[in-house]
């Protein structure tokens, strides 16, 4: 397209020169209008094949976006923590400052049953896993390590002097 306005440019500025030689009128602006008129024409040719580029890059990233985050959390929820033995019996996590009934229900689906369960974790696993849950994460999620590490040991005294001092 380039091409064909350098051409359009070339043919204005010849029919210029012809027209001068051969005492005719001034066809300059005749000549500056014609190039201004293919560079317009060219821009508005070329707003739809950007438009068509630019839609298309979207969509592309939006689909790479929900692929990648989708596949996280799955990553995330299956790789946290190995479900719980068979010899060990699910323990109650409400005991931990910060966790309620609906926060326990989401550890269990990530396999979290008990204290030490809870104690292996670093907060960004928990942090991801309440976001695959599409749930707000806790208040002081940071503590929540620490404090299974103490209820897993049965240092309930030590729990509360934990507790006291966050």
């Amino acid at each position: 397209m380039i091409a064909i306005m350098a051409l359009v440019g070339a043919l204005a500025l010849l029919l210029n020169d012809v027209a001068l030689a051969g005492g005719g009128r001034n066809m300059l602006p005749w000549s500056v209008g014609l190039l201004l008129a293919s560079i317009v024409f060219w821009i508005w040719m070329r707003r739809d094949e950007l438009a068509d580029k630019r839609e298309g890059a979207i969509e592309a990233a939006e689909s790479a976006a929900d692929e990648a985050e989708a596949l996280a959390k799955r990553h995330v929820v299956t790789s946290a923590a190995p479900p719980a033995t068979a010899s060990s019996e699910p323990e109650d996590l409400t005991k931990i400052r910060g966790i309620a009934e609906s926060y326990q229900l989401i550890l269990n689906e990530a396999g979290i049953y008990t204290y030490a369960d809870l104690a292996g974790q670093t907060v960004d696993d928990l942090r991801a896993i309440f976001g695959a849950a599409d749930r707000s994460v806790p208040v002081r999620v940071e503590t929540l390590p620490r404090q299974a590490e103490f209820a897993a040991k049965g240092d309930w005294d030590g729990l509360r002097e934990y507790l006291a001092t966050v």
